[in-house]
């Protein structure tokens, strides 16, 4: 493979992650509601957080990075089992959902 067809093949791969990323962001959004609704479930966190998880690892490579680290903050609260605020995680929603649309 050419390194011209390489960058083709990533610039596809890149277009699909960012058709996809509204239902990945909408996606984690329910994973949050649902572990603020029972923040006394560690399911329900450990799930909005490996989310956050993939979707900050996904972010950084495919040119969204802001997107990435506001979800690496999302994982890390969830990772804590520490009560967060909902104030806290509802302003790192809206983040990265403004960030989505910048890059």
């Amino acid at each position: 493979m050419t390194h011209d067809a390489f960058l083709a093949q990533l610039a596809e791969v890149r277009k699909m992650f960012e058709a996809q990323l509204p239902q990945r962001i909408a996606a984690l959004q329910a994973a949050c509601e649902g572990a603020l609704a029972a923040p006394d479930d560690r399911a329900a966190s450990a799930a909005a957080g490996q989310l956050a998880h993939k979707l900050a690892g996904s972010s950084g490579t495919f040119g969204f990075p802001e997107v990435g680290r506001v979800a690496k903050s999302l994982e890390l609260l969830f990772a804590s089992f520490s009560p967060a605020r909902p104030e806290q995680i509802q302003t790192l929603l809206t983040t990265i959902q403004t960030a989505s649309k910048l890059s």
